[in-house]
C-alpha cells in the first residue's frame, strides 16, 4: 500500500503579492462579519447500482482473463465461484473478482492509475503480491488480484497488464442471455423482503440482524449427516453446538464449470430446524426463473475523467471529505487587514488568495477545497489527484509581532518578519504582511519530501 502524505501548505510569501500594498488599509477595528454563505455545490449521481450489480452477475469472470502475450503461458482454472476466476501456473497466479466493495475510503489508501483510459487504483502488499481495482460504481469495482512467486516477480506490474487486457471486455461485456440467482436476491426473496441485508460477494449474503446466511458457489457436494430432499433437491444437514448448516445441490454449473462440480447452496442458521426451513424455501425460490433486472450499457468501467465518488471537484481527493465544498470563486478585498477578516467570514477568500499562485507555481493539478463548519477562520486547501500533497492557504488576524517574537529561526521575507521551522516530516513558514496579520505556510512530507516552499515564496514576492 502507497502510505499517503499530507502536506498541509498554507502559504505566506506566495500570498505577499496580493497584501502589500494596502497593508495598514482595511479592517481597522471593524466588527467580524456575518458568515458567507454561497450555493452548495450537489454531489455526483452514482450509477443505478440494481444495474451495475445484474450487469456484473450476468458475466462469467473468466472473460476478464484473457491470456496476455506479454506475461508467462497460464492456465484458466474451472470457474468455481459466480464472481471469481483464475489463470495460474507453478509460480503465477492472476484472478479477476466481481463486485467487491470499494468505496471513496478503501481507494484513497491506494495508488491512482489511468489503465487504458479508465480509473484503476493498485494495492500492493508486497512486490509478489498486487491488486487492481477497477471502480465500476461508487461501492463497487472488478479485480484483478496477482501472486507472483517468480525470481523476477513485480506483481502490480502483472496486474496491470492483466487489468489492460481486462478492461477492453469491460468496454461491451458478453453477458449471459437471462438473469441468474445471486446470494442476496435469492435471500430477500426467501425471507419475504423487508430484511436488511449484507452482501458479501455475490455468492455470499447474510441478515444483519439474525446472522442467517446464504452461500452460493460451484463445488463438489459436501459429505453431511444423513441425506435428505428439500425442494427436490438432495440436501445434508451438519450441526455443530450453536448453529447449523445444510448443504444442498441446486444445479448445473454451466457453461466453463467444472461437470464434477454442482451449484452448491449453504444456508447457515441458529437451529437446524431453522436451517432447513431456510434452506427450503431459499431453494424452491430458486426453483423459478430470476427476477429481470436493467443493465449497464455500454461500457462497465468509469472513464479516467468521471467521477469514481460522490465527493464533487477536490473533495474526491481528500480522505475525509465530510463537510467539504469546493471553492467558489470570490473577489479579494485589498489588504492584508481586510483579507483577513473577510476569510474569517467566507473561506473562500484565502482560496482567491492563493488559487493563481498555487497554479503557476506548484501545478495546475491542484484543485482548492475547504472543510469545516465552525466559526472564524478555515484555511483553503489544495488538493491533488495522487494524495501525496496538500496545500493550506490561511490569512488570520492576530498580533503577528508577538507570534513571531523570540523564534529562534527567524528571518526576513520581503522586508517583513518571518520564521521556518524544519522537521523530518513538515516545514513551517510564517510571515508578518502587517502588524495584525499572520499567513502560515506548512507543507507535511511523506517518504519523498516535496518541493522547497521558499523559492516559491520568493518569486512570488519578486511579482509584487
Amino acid at each position: 500500500m502507497m502510505k499517503r502524505a499530507l502536506a498541509t501548505v498554507s502559504l505566506c510569501g506566495l500570498l505577499l503579492a496580493s497584501i502589500s500594498c494596502g497593508a495598514e488599509q482595511g479592517s481597522g477595528g471593524a466588527s467580524p462579519l456575518p458568515k458567507a454563505t454561497h450555493p452548495a455545490v450537489p454531489q455526483n449521481p452514482d450509477r443505478d447500482q440494481a444495474a451495475v450489480v445484474n450487469t456484473l452477475n450476468r458475466l462469467n469472470p473468466c472473460d476478464l482473463l484473457p491470456a496476455v502475450a506479454s506475461l508467462p503461458a497460464t492456465t484458466l482454472e474451472p470457474l468455481n465461484s459466480l464472481s471469481m476466476c483464475a489463470r495460474s501456473n507453478d509460480e503465477l497466479s492472476v484472478f479477476a473478482d466481481l463486485g467487491e466493495t470499494s468505496t471513496h475510503q478503501t481507494r484513497f489508501s491506494q495508488q491512482p492509475v489511468a489503465i487504458a483510459g479508465v480509473h484503476g487504483y493498485l494495492s500492493p502488499t508486497d512486490r509478489n503480491h498486487c491488486a487492481l481495482v477497477l471502480p465500476v460504481s461508487f461501492t463497487q469495482a472488478v479485480v484483478i488480484g496477482v501472486t507472483d512467486k517468480r525470481a523476477s516477480a513485480d506483481a502490480c506490474a502483472v496486474a496491470r497488464a492483466s487489468g489492460t487486457a481486462a478492461v477492453p471486455v469491460l468496454a461491451g461485456p458478453r453477458l449471459q442471455p437471462a438473469a441468474r440467482w445471486d446470494a442476496c436476491s435469492a435471500l430477500s426473496r426467501a425471507l419475504g423482503g423487508g430484511s436488511e441485508l449484507e452482501r458479501r460477494s455475490f455468492g455470499v449474503c447474510a441478515a444483519k440482524t439474525t446472522d442467517e446466511r446464504l452461500s452460493l458457489d460451484y463445488s463438489v457436494p459436501p459429505d453431511g449427516k444423513d441425506p435428505f430432499r428439500i425442494a427436490g433437491k438432495p440436501a445434508r444437514l451438519r450441526s455443530y453446538d450453536d448453529d447449523c448448516e445444510v448443504f444442498w445441490e441446486q444445479g448445473p454449473v454451466g457453461p466453463g464449470g467444472n461437470p464434477a462440480m454442482r451449484l452448491t447452496g449453504k444456508v447457515h442458521a441458529a437451529t437446524c430446524d431453522r436451517a432447513t426451513a431456510l434452506a427450503t424455501t431459499t431453494a424452491t425460490v430458486m426453483n423459478s426463473p430470476a427476477p429481470s433486472a436493467p443493465v449497464i450499457s455500454g461500457a462497465l468501467t468509469l472513464r479516467a475523467d468521471q467521477p469514481d465518488s460522490p465527493y464533487p471537484g477536490g473533495c474526491d481527493d481528500l480522505r475525509h471529505p465530510r463537510d467539504c465544498e469546493p471553492y467558489h470563486p470570490v473577489d479579494l478585498p485589498k489588504g492584508a487587514d481586510e483579507i483577513a477578516r473577510q476569510a474569517a467570514a467566507d473561506p473562500h477568500v484565502n482560496c482567491a488568495l492563493a488559487v493563481a499562485a498555487v497554479g503557476k507555481h506548484v501545478g495546475t493539478t491542484f484543485r482548492p477545497v475547504y472543510v469545516g463548519t465552525r466559526e472564524g477562520p478555515i484555511p483553503c486547501t489544495f488538493v491533488e489527484p495522487t494524495h501525496v500533497l496538500e496545500l493550506r492557504v490561511e490569512l488570520t488576524l492576530t498580533n503577528s509581532r508577538q507570534a513571531l517574537n523570540g523564534s529562534p529561526t527567524s528571518f526576513t521575507l520581503a522586508d517583513r518578519p518571518a520564521d521556518r521551522t524544519d522537521k523530518p516530516t513538515y516545514t513551517t513558514i510564517r510571515v508578518a504582511p502587517t502588524d495584525k496579520t499572520l499567513l502560515t505556510l506548512t507543507l507535511t512530507h511523506g517518504p519523498v519530501r516535496g518541493p522547497d516552499i521558499l523559492p516559491l515564496a520568493k518569486t512570488v514576492v519578486a511579482n509584487l
